[in-house]
């Protein structure tokens, strides 16, 4: 065996050579291997012959051509193995006089390559399917790709945007250089980074939070940055609700007093700016409460709110210091402009015609600067009360006032209040009753009823047909009624009395079960007048003067105290003989 017999054995490539005459003057082992060929076969037989032999056999199959370079290379699937032909000419003098024929087994690069392309398609699906939106860019912030989340966030397709930079997402000038400023951090620092911004594009503002990270090399070099970006804006804007309900009052709107802690530290840094503080404390609302019940106290809390926000506008900050406290801080605006907006709220309250109480605050107000919030609320709070003290009691006056015009404002609760009252005085001349004593009877009748007040017209208008609730609620007026009068020192003597207007001489009425002479002697009064005119007059099944009269004789006793009975019977004789 000559040295290039050795070297063909040798080289890890299948080999044919063929002379001038296209006869094959050599081959090595591993190309008859690979054709599962003889070398008898193949060795001085002509090229044509040899590929008879191959195209006559069903494991050769040609699959391609491939363009490598500046040649064109067959492509071949021979027994489940993909070799690429490599032919080389080798001509003299312009002449042909050989060939070299080399089989080379690219099954494993063909493999690799599909298994390469097998590998990218399965990321590509996983960071398709990832909900978040991908980028990958270049050390040039060019973009590399980007799944389908990126596509939707930013309204781009990936091939439009792969190789050009942040203008392909229509940014502005800001917004690009932040996104590139950015990606140079993440590129020379090597470390991942975090970041919010506001961005614009073609779907409109968003709120984006980006997370970039590195990307690295073979060598551990930096070859581009991998970033996600996440659509933030429903987070940020459940953020700024969570915010804005922290520092809000829920019923009235106003800033609440964890906004106030929060801004007092800022005011108090600031010792140049002249601050004033006007401090209200509403009222009436207390009665309100007591009368009407919270659902009125809370609308007469929310009106006054109101009120001051539309007064005070932009000029300072309202806050909602407690219960039927309110602060005004007013920054830059010295003790004379505050004064005059204290004013025009309480003007405003005035004119307001709040029914069925009329809207009232009393309101201090201090000024200063390099003071602190604390003291000028200590100095407001100190006008408040003094004012406060002054028109306590015409405030109180002024509310029950006018909730007994509401009360009394219909014309059928007039007439009933009439009637009612002539037999009042004929029974004080009957039983020779003290001017005192009538006095209170008078007033007994007249306000009996004041906690009727935060009952609906419609309930009152029902007559008969009340529900079990409704009557619960209506039983309540006696209840409330004492409360209104309680507030009010010249009325505040008959609120026992109107307290217990329906308690029965047997035990059994409303709201303490007193019985007898338990019962203050007007309550009893008014429990048998009240009953009398409702049967002859009431909105149910009405009876007459004779029928109402026996129903009292038969419950006197029991319902009504029989003494006064007797008493009632007797005037009710008299004015009918007259």
């Amino acid at each position: 065996m000559n040295l290039i017999d050795i070297l063909l054995e040798n080289i890890p490539f299948a080999i044919l050579i063929t002379n001038k005459d296209r006869k094959v003057e050599m081959v090595n082992t591993k190309f008859c291997e690979t054709l599962h060929l003889s070398k008898d076969d193949i060795l001085k037989k002509h090229v044509k012959h040899l590929l008879e032999k191959i195209y006559s056999n069903e494991n050769i199959k040609f699959n391609r051509y491939i363009n490598l370079e500046s040649k064109r290379v067959r492509e071949y699937i021979v027994y489940d193995r993909i070799l690429e032909v490599h032919v080389v000419n080798i001509n003299d003098c312009g002449s042909e006089i050989s060939s070299i024929v080399t089989l080379i087994d690219v099954t494993w690069r063909v493999e690799a390559k599909k298994e390469i392309i097998k590998q990218k398609n399965m990321l590509n699906s996983i960071i398709d399917a990832i909900p978040e939106s991908i980028f990958f860019k270049d050390v040039n912030s060019n973009y590399l790709g980007c799944n389908l989340a990126f596509e939707k966030l930013f309204d781009v397709k990936r091939e439009e945007i792969i190789g050009k930079g942040n203008e392909v997402l229509a940014l502005s000038k800001d917004e690009a250089e932040s996104f590139v400023s950015k990606d140079k951090e993440v590129l020379e620092t090597g470390k991942c980074i975090k970041v919010e911004s506001i961005h614009t594009y073609k779907n409109g503002k968003v709120f984006l939070e980006d997370i970039k990270a590195p990307i690295f090399g073979e060598e551990n070099e930096i070859i581009g940055v991998v970033g996600t970006s996440r659509d933030i804006t429903e987070r940020k804007k459940l953020e700024d609700k969570l915010t804005y309900l922290s520092y809000r009052d829920k019923l009235t709107g106003l800033y609440n007093r964890t906004y106030f802690d929060k801004i007092s530290k800022e005011y108090n840094k600031n010792k140049e700016d002249i601050i004033s503080v006007i401090m209200g404390d509403m009222n009436g609302l207390k009665i309100v409460n007591d009368s009407l019940g919270h659902l009125e106290g809370d609308r007469f809390i929310v009106e006054i709110a109101k009120i001051i926000k539309r007064v005070v506008k932009d000029k300072g900050e309202v806050v909602r210091w407690g219960g039927d406290e309110i602060v005004v801080i007013l920054k830059g605006i010295d003790k004379d402009k505050a004064i005059e907006i204290s004013k025009s709220i309480s003007n405003e309250c005035l004119l307001a015609n709040h029914k069925p109480v009329p809207l009232s605050i009393s309101l201090g107000v201090s000024s200063g600067k390099g003071k602190s919030i604390d003291e000028l609320i200590t100095e407001a709070e100190k006008e408040v009360y003094k004012n406060k003290l002054l028109n306590d009691v015409n405030v109180r006056k002024a509310t029950i006032n006018s909730i007994k015009r509401n009360i009394y404002n219909n014309a059928e609760t007039k007439k009933r209040i009439r009637r009612m009252m002539k037999l009042a005085n004929k029974i004080g001349e009957e039983m020779n009753l003290s001017k005192n004593e009538m006095n209170n009877l008078r007033l007994v009748v007249k306000l009996h009823d004041i906690g009727k007040i935060g009952i609906s017209y419609e309930i009152l208008e029902k007559g008969n047909n009340l529900t079990k609730e409704e009557i619960e609620l209506i039983k309540l007026h006696t209840e409330k009624g004492y409360r209104i009068l309680q507030a009010d020192k010249d009325l505040s003597h008959i609120a026992s009395t109107v307290l217990t207007h329906h308690e029965r001489w047997d035990g059994k009425g409303y709201p303490l079960g007193l019985s007898g002479n338990n019962i203050p002697f007007c309550a009893r009064v008014v429990y048998l007048l009240n009953s009398y005119d409702y049967m002859i007059n009431g909105k149910g099944e009405k009876l007459s003067e004779e029928e109402a009269i026996e129903v009292i004789k038969k419950e006197s006793g029991k319902k009504f105290d029989p003494s006064l009975v007797k008493v009632f019977l007797r005037v009710l004789k008299k004015l009918k003989c007259k």
